[in-house]
C-alpha cells in the first residue's frame, strides 16, 4: 500500500507539472466531486482567452456563450478518433443533461467533418476549423475534455478518451451538474434551477422541479436504455451481492429475494441482446401525475396503481395534460438511490410478467415523469408515469 499511495502521489505531481507547462494552474482536487475524478478529470483554474467562432449549423460562439450554465467541451481529431465515436457519445446523452452545455472543437475542415458525423442534429455542437478557439483554451491535445463553470472559467481537464455515456462518465456529469450549478445544495437534496439553455418541449430542464434522487432514477434508466450491455455488468455486480435467495451488502439490512440469481441472470440476458433505445426527457407534468400517487401511497401504505380516490393511472395523468400514444407506470417500493430503484425494476424480482423492465424497454415511451417519497410501510416509494409524448395543459 505505502508503494502504491507514494506512485499515485508521483503520477499527480506529474500531471500538475504538465499542465503548469500548458499555462493551467492545479486546483485543489477536493473541489471536484469524486465521480468526476475518478473519471480522469483534474481540477484546474484557468480563464479562456476572447475568440469567436461558428458551430456547422450557423450559429455564433465565443468565450461568454456559456454564461450561466455548465459546459463540457471535446477536442476531437480524426486521427485520434476516425469513427468519431465522442461525437456520437455526446449526441446519445445531450438531452440527458439539459443544464449542461456540450460543443465540440476540431481544427479540422468543414468539409471533412460534416460527412464523417452524418447525423445534422450534432451540427449546432460542433466547430469545425476552429484553430483560434482552441488556441484560447490553452491549445489541448485531442482527445481532450474541458468542464468550464457557469461563469466561463475552466474547471477540470481529462487529457485522452472519455465516454460520457459510460456509467462512470453519467456519473460524472451528474455529480458535475449538482456542484457546479447555481443556486444547488445537494447535500440538503435541493433541486438545481433550470438551464437557459434548454429551450426543447421535449426536453425541460429537469432541476427545474425534480429532486436528486429523481434525476438520478431518470439518468438510470436513460443509461438502461441507451447502453443496455453497459447496464448489463452494473447487474454482474449487484449479482456478487447475493447469497441464495438473499441479498447481503455490507452495512445494510439483508433483503429476502422471492427468485435470486436467477432473475439477476435472466434480466443480464436480457439486456445483452437488448439493442439500443432513445433516451427519455424528464416531463413535469407526468412528474406532477407521479406525486399525486406517491403521497397518497406514501401516506397510507398502500401499494398498487389505483389511488384511494379510485384514481387510474390515466385519469392521473390526464389532470396535467394529454398524453400521445401510449402511457404506463412503474412503482417500486424500498430502494433509497436511484440506481438501486432502477436496478429493482429491471431484475423484476418475483414478478413473472416482468412488466416494469418492459416499460423501460418500450421504445414507445419516449418521455417520463418521476417522483420519490417516503412511505408507511416499505420507507420509500418511487412513481414513474412514462408516455409516447405528453402535452401539458
Amino acid at each position: 500500500m505505502p508503494r502504491l499511495s507514494q506512485g499515485l502521489k508521483s503520477i499527480q505531481w506529474a500531471l500538475a507539472a504538465m499542465l503548469v507547462l500548458a499555462g493551467l494552474s492545479l486546483a485543489q482536487a477536493q473541489q471536484l466531486p469524486a465521480s468526476a475524478r475518478k473519471a480522469g478529470f483534474i481540477a484546474v483554474e484557468k480563464t479562456v482567452k476572447t475568440y469567436s467562432a461558428t458551430t456547422l449549423s450557423g450559429d455564433a460562439v465565443n468565450e461568454s456563450s456559456f454564461g450561466g450554465d455548465l459546459a463540457l467541451i471535446y477536442f476531437w481529431s480524426s486521427k485520434n478518433d476516425p469513427q468519431a465515436a465522442g461525437i456520437a457519445n455526446i449526441g446519445k446523452i445531450k438531452m440527458q443533461f439539459p443544464n449542461i452545455r456540450f460543443l465540440v472543437l476540431t481544427q479540422e475542415s468543414p468539409d471533412l467533418v460534416r460527412p464523417m458525423i452524418g447525423e445534422a442534429s450534432m451540427y449546432p455542437y460542433i466547430i469545425a476549423g476552429a484553430k483560434q478557439a482552441i488556441l484560447a483554451f490553452g491549445t489541448p491535445s485531442a482527445p481532450s475534455w474541458i468542464f468550464l463553470k457557469p461563469d466561463g472559467t475552466i474547471i477540470a481537464v481529462r487529457n485522452g478518451k472519455f465516454d460520457p455515456s459510460s456509467p462512470g462518465g453519467i456519473e460524472a456529469l451528474a455529480a458535475m451538474a449538482l456542484t457546479f450549478l447555481p443556486g444547488k445544495d445537494s447535500a440538503a437534496g435541493e433541486t438545481i434551477p433550470a438551464s437557459a439553455a434548454s429551450s426543447t418541449a421535449t426536453a425541460p430542464a429537469a432541476g427545474s422541479f425534480a429532486t436528486k434522487i429523481e434525476i438520478d432514477v431518470v439518468t438510470d434508466l436513460n443509461l438502461a436504455r441507451t447502453n443496455p450491455k453497459a447496464y448489463a455488468q452494473l447487474l454482474r455486480e449487484y449479482r456478487k451481492l447475493i447469497r441464495g435467495n438473499y441479498l447481503e451488502r455490507p452495512g445494510e439490512i439483508t433483503i429476502l429475494l422471492n427468485e435470486g440469481v436467477k432473475a439477476v441472470d435472466e434480466a443480464i440476458a436480457f439486456l445483452e441482446r437488448q439493442a439500443a433505445l432513445p433516451a427519455l426527457s424528464l416531463s413535469r407534468g407526468l412528474s406532477l401525475s407521479a406525486g399525486d400517487h406517491a403521497r397518497d401511497q406514501g401516506q397510507s401504505g398502500a401499494t398498487g396503481h389505483s389511488g384511494r380516490d379510485g384514481s387510474t393511472m390515466s385519469q392521473r395523468i390526464e389532470r396535467y395534460g394529454q398524453w400521445q400514444k401510449t402511457i404506463g407506470e412503474n412503482i417500486a417500493y424500498g430502494p433509497s438511490t436511484g440506481r438501486d430503484i432502477v436496478l429493482q425494476l429491471i431484475v423484476d424480482d418475483g414478478v413473472a410478467s416482468r412488466g416494469h423492465r418492459a416499460n423501460i424497454f418500450n421504445p414507445g415511451f419516449l418521455t417520463v415523469g418521476i417522483s420519490y417519497g417516503p412511505h408507511a410501510k416499505y420507507g420509500s416509494v418511487c412513481v414513474q408515469d412514462f408516455a409516447g409524448g405528453f402535452i401539458e395543459e
